[in-house]
């Protein structure tokens, strides 16, 4: 038989209560060749394994295994992320469970490491293991669903557990994996630092393009460069009349200052005049004479030169800029006035909901699952009431409503007055009354 997430459904399997227990049902095989382990189990107290007791109803025989305070380690961390810590604890305890199991002469086939039938002790931690008489499987088959959990449920942020996690994977997946490899991998991750060894990553292959081979242009198109830029420079030197005028101003003023016009002989203030106006045109020839030789150095690009070179570029390939992701975030609309204009999406807004207590208080639904409870690092609405147990219920959104579900607690859990059974799912509706304990609440 193959293990699959809804492997107790499979069995059959129901939940029972009474005043101060919880029972997971299954009914008990006819095959009389399993009554000896399954006496060898209720006699003894096998470490790690559930009790069992056999009960009687309508001329059936049932097998009631004890699940009081304890919580499936599928919906325990259904919405949280196990470190290294609580791996250790759960592998280390497998191992012990498994060889102690084997002490007793029960057959490893029959124990089952689905993350749906290890219930994990809210009081110790420590896990204990299902014995399914008519399983049949095989040790790899068994613990390959636990180490896919353990990758989906990682914290990643914790090098030893994610790599473990993978390590795990790649172990169980082997025929013939023995418990002895699995101490080896806890051993191996104690004494390492965590960031010894990084997780394998898939290969990139990284594709190195040649540089752009850029031709050297061909004899004619450098003389028809060449040619340009004369014709150029003497369109330069036409279009600056300024070195001309500068230097017959200069010629004028010093043949004035000298007295070499006839008829006119200037004073002294007037040659001073005609000495500064002389050297000052000199000053701007000069300063013009050497912004045209600047502007003779640069390079004059015709334009069927230019389109060449924009061509090496367009052969290039085209890189696009990464857009900023935008967070799709939805105001809400103002209260007066004219605002922004907002679509909401009714869908989403219908599946959320609130929890509203006696006196008013509103606790807003805004994930799933929602555990309530009083344990505070696995409940999200803590509940500080004696009724109240560590995980009392559970508040599920699946694609026909939302649901609550009761998680094996010791005062029940009440929809409108009506108790739910242990794991028993009921739909919830707007203005339905629920008491977890003696705790009330509103649903809203």
């Amino acid at each position: 038989m193959e293990i699959k997430k809804d492997i107790l459904k499979s069995f059959g399997a129901e939940y029972r209560k009474t005043l101060n227990h919880n029972y997971l049902v299954i009914r008990k095989p006819e095959d009389d060749r399993l009554d000896y382990e399954l006496d060898m189990i209720m006699e003894n107290r096998i470490y790690g394994l559930l009790d069992i007791e056999t009960r009687m109803a309508e001329g059936k025989e049932y097998l009631y295994y004890e699940i009081s305070s304890m919580q499936p380690l599928r919906s325990l961390y259904d919405h949280k992320e196990l470190d290294w810590k609580t791996i250790r604890n759960i592998c280390t305890e497998l191992v012990k469970i498994y060889r102690t199991a084997t002490d007793y002469m029960i057959d490893e086939a029959h124990l089952c490491a689905d993350p749906s039938c290890i219930y994990i002790g809210m009081d110790d931690g420590k896990p204990g293991l299902l014995f399914l008489p008519e399983l049949n499987i095989g040790k790899s088959e068994n613990f390959i669903e636990l180490a896919e959990f353990f990758l989906e449920r990682v914290c990643h942020n914790d090098p030893r557990a994610a790599l473990f996690a993978y390590r795990f994977y790649q172990t169980v997946r082997k025929d013939g994996f023995v418990m002895t490899d699995i101490e080896r991998l806890i051993e191996n991750c104690d004494t390492e630092d965590g960031n010894t060894e990084v997780l394998p990553k898939p290969v990139i292959h990284e594709i190195v393009e040649e540089p752009e081979i850029i031709k050297v242009p061909e004899e004619s198109v450098i003389k028809k460069q060449e040619d340009t830029h004369k014709n150029t420079q003497k369109n330069i030197n036409k279009k600056n009349p300024a070195i001309a005028v500068f230097s017959i101003i200069a010629i004028i003023c010093l043949i004035y200052g000298a007295g070499f016009i006839p008829g006119i002989v200037p004073g002294n203030n007037e040659r001073i005049a005609a000495a500064a106006l002389a050297v000052s045109s000199v000053i701007a020839l000069i300063y013009t004479c050497y912004k045209s030789g600047h502007e003779r150095k640069k390079k004059v690009i015709s334009s069927p030169d230019a389109d060449e070179i924009k061509k090496c570029f367009d052969d290039l390939p085209y890189i696009e800029k990464t857009k900023e992701e935008k967070l799709d975030i939805q105001e809400k609309p103002k209260e007066e006035g004219y605002g922004k204009t907002v679509f909401w999406d009714t869908e989403k807004e219908e599946a959320i909901g609130m929890l509203v207590d006696k006196k008013g208080r509103e606790y807003r639904l805004d994930h799933y699952p929602y555990v309530i409870g009083k344990m505070p690092d696995m409940a999200d609405m803590i509940l500080k009431d004696k009724t109240v147990s560590r995980i009392h219920a559970r508040i599920s959104c699946e694609d026909n409503g939302v649901y609550i579900e009761d998680c094996n607690s010791t005062n029940g859990t009440f929809l409108n007055g009506v108790q739910l059974y242990g794991n028993e799912k009921m739909p919830l509706r707007k203005d339905d009354e629920i008491e977890i304990g003696r705790v009330k609440l509103e649903y809203r």
